[in-house]
């Protein structure tokens, strides 16, 4: 099994960047890397929640006067 593959099992058990890093001996970029090339999207995508997306942001705002 390549490094890569191991460091899956290591993400979707719940281990950070960090962590799988230091055990693999990479950086973090490596691994974010090989999770981007390498890693089941199906898999990865169960264990990731998405972060709130601010939807108001692209309204403007409506100014109105009280008189």
């Amino acid at each position: 099994m390549k490094k890569y593959e191991e460091a899956e099992q290591d993400y979707l058990s719940g281990l950070k960047y960090k962590n799988i890093a230091d055990k693999y001996g990479v950086s973090e970029g490596t691994v974010r890397q090989w999770k981007r090339r390498h890693w089941s999207k199906e898999n990865v995508a169960k264990n990731v929640t998405k972060k709130h997306c601010n939807t108001n942001r692209y309204k403007t705002k409506t100014h109105t006067k009280g008189y």
